[in-house]
């Protein structure tokens, strides 16, 4: 049981043949992951006359795994939480939108737990059961109709931009009800601008941009533009989608890998208006064009969150 726990977590030396010559994925994958326990399981059948035949998985109503096998003539249930996704979100008060908007809000008496990464195929096959060969790359093509009830399926919702913004702006200190919010434009740095240049491969760890790709490989589930609790992709990487109370406009983070490094998109807090097709390149909360890069055919990330 103790070896399931250890895989459940990502932190065993087991292969999967499944995933053996799986490229471009970094080893975050495996955490928390069903099929991975699956393969492993599948592994110990194989080579255990003990458990031949005997192990199988179930899911809770929220798609936990529920292990269940019999070795040495007793039977075993364990329940395997997913507690590798979820990054907590600090006390306090917080501002959304970019410098210069000042949307004050906070979350006080409320524990709010942020997706650390993007929502995968995976995940959603384990929802609706559509296959999907590239279960590692991130849900993109869902509507936001589709994405607002996967989250509840988890008894979560979608992330609201006003908590992206949180997590993702640099805090200086953790004081409950600071007398001023900073708001720097880099979710690691205090800088107020970046050297636009041509980025190397220590720049695109923080902005994955149109130029990385020819750069660095992009690896999926790869923490990359990690803030300080733990988001990941909170710059660069895929497009975006949010549930913006304040301006509902305001719901997509447009900062990607279809704009190049020196796009003024790249900076915490802005947002882009997402109808569905084409977004609108414009950045809402000051309404200046901002780039005039087109972006077609785009695919919108997307992330949960909880609130108890």
């Amino acid at each position: 049981m103790k070896e399931i726990q250890e895989v459940w977590s990502g932190n065993s030396d087991f292969i999967c043949n499944d995933y053996k010559n799986l490229k471009g994925v970094s080893s975050e994958f495996y955490s928390c992951n069903p099929k991975y326990i699956d393969c492993y399981l599948r592994s110990q059948e194989e080579i255990s006359p003990i458990i031949k035949g005997s192990s199988y998985i179930e899911f809770d109503r929220r798609k936990n795994p529920i292990v269940s096998f019999k070795m040495d003539g007793h039977s075993f249930k364990i329940k395997l939480l997913n507690t590798c996704s979820d990054t907590y979100l600090p006390q306090r008060k917080y501002s959304a939108g970019p410098k210069g908007v000042g949307f004050i809000w906070d979350n006080i008496g409320q524990n709010i737990f942020i997706n650390k990464g993007y929502v995968s195929n995976l995940d959603i096959f384990l929802w609706n059961g559509k296959n999907n060969k590239n279960l590692f790359r991130p849900s993109s093509k869902l509507s936001l109709e589709d994405q607002i009830q996967f989250c509840q399926s988890k008894g979560k919702q979608l992330l609201e931009s006003r908590y992206f913004d949180a997590a993702s702006f640099y805090v200086g200190s953790l004081e409950t009800n600071p007398e001023y919010i900073f708001k720097f434009p880099y979710p690691w740095s205090k800088k107020s601008r970046l050297n636009m240049q041509e980025p190397k491969s220590r720049d695109c760890a923080n902005i994955y941009s149109r130029e990385c790709e020819s750069i660095r490989p992009y690896e999926f589930f790869e923490p990359i533009a990690t803030t300080w609790i733990g988001i990941n992709n909170s710059l660069g990487s895929y497009p975006e989608i949010f549930i913006n109370k304040f301006i509902p406009r305001a719901n997509l983070k447009l900062s990607s890998f279809y704009l190049p490094f020196d796009s003024k998109w790249h900076q915490v807090g802005l947002r882009s208006s997402f109808d569905g097709s084409n977004p609108n390149l414009i950045e809402v909360y000051s309404k200046k064009i901002m780039d005039r890069d087109k972006v077609q055919d785009i695919g919108v990330a997307f992330r949960c969150m909880l609130n108890r």
